[in-house]
């Protein structure tokens, strides 16, 4: 009986030790970020801090990430596309870092979804494991305004995305978050970070340009609707008179869900990000 308590205490020990240290591993080699959910987002941070002498420089969502990954013209372009869910805010702390590594570029184009992306306000399910885990560090806190810093206090546990045991794994707090009240398709937060961007160009004497993908042919209402309200857009109406003016609609056949195409359609239109752009 001493036997198999002794041995039974063996394998509790080693069932508790074992997954911690290998989490432990994990978190201090960084090895996490290649298969957490959002690892999109660690790989567009890590490019973001190379070097690269490509002139043009392109932000943007998942819609843009996948466009980049079946484009076959993207030899002049370096992408950071990766998930609307790192908000506007993210977008910029990428645009800021490609600068800060002494890149040299003539032109930052962002690629974004009308209707869904720039809602974002730091109100989302994910923005607790696509923003705050890899963004609520030192390195960018400072980069952070008052409005931010008020959404990400409105979020569970928003502390403890640093923590070791909780940024290596996929685990996120249960958050609902209230129903927007925004009633513009530009978040606050959207703007105020489109507008930073914007002034980070221009000091840099840098183009900026907003496009959107092509959208499915059934929203055009939504968008003819968000197009001419009273969209908030001070300080960006030539950057969104192109934007609307360069709307293109498809066949919803083409699109496995609102924003995002089939492969199969991308596969057979390789060269549609140069169109676009």
């Amino acid at each position: 009986m001493k036997k198999f308590i002794a041995k039974s205490v063996i394998f509790i020990v080693i069932a508790l030790i074992v997954p911690i240290i290998a989490l432990w591993y994990l978190y201090v080699t960084k090895k996490y970020e290649s298969f957490v959910n959002g690892a999109e987002v660690y790989t567009s941070i890590k490019i973001s801090n190379q070097k690269s002498k490509k002139k043009k420089l392109l932000l943007g969502d998942s819609v843009a990430k996948q466009l980049v990954m079946f484009n076959k013209d993207n030899t002049k372009i370096t992408s950071l596309a990766c998930n609307q869910a790192i908000s506007m805010v993210g977008h910029y702390l990428l645009f800021k870092n490609y600068l800060e590594a002494n890149n040299k570029i003539d032109t930052v184009i962002i690629l974004i979804n009308p209707i869904v992306s720039f809602k974002n306000n730091l109100d989302q399910l994910f923005t607790f494991h696509y923003f705050l885990k890899p963004f609520y560090t030192p390195k960018y806190k400072s980069e952070f305004s008052e409005t931010v810093n008020n959404q990400i206090e409105k979020i569970p546990y928003y502390q403890a995305s640093q923590f070791p045991f909780v940024k290596a794994t996929n685990w996120s707090p249960d958050f609902k978050p209230g129903s927007s009240k925004i009633s513009s398709f530009l978040s606050p937060i959207s703007k105020e970070y489109l507008l930073k961007i914007k002034q980070l160009a221009e000091q840099h004497h840098i183009s900026l340009l907003i496009y959107p993908p092509p959208i499915r042919k059934s929203l055009q209402p939504t968008i003819d609707s968000i197009r001419s309200s009273n969209a908030n857009i001070d300080g960006l109406e030539k950057e969104f008179n192109i934007y609307f003016s360069k709307i293109i609609y498809l066949d919803d056949k083409y699109y496995v869900d609102q924003p995002h195409f089939k492969k199969k359609f991308l596969l057979t239109h390789p060269h549609l990000l140069s169109e676009i752009l």
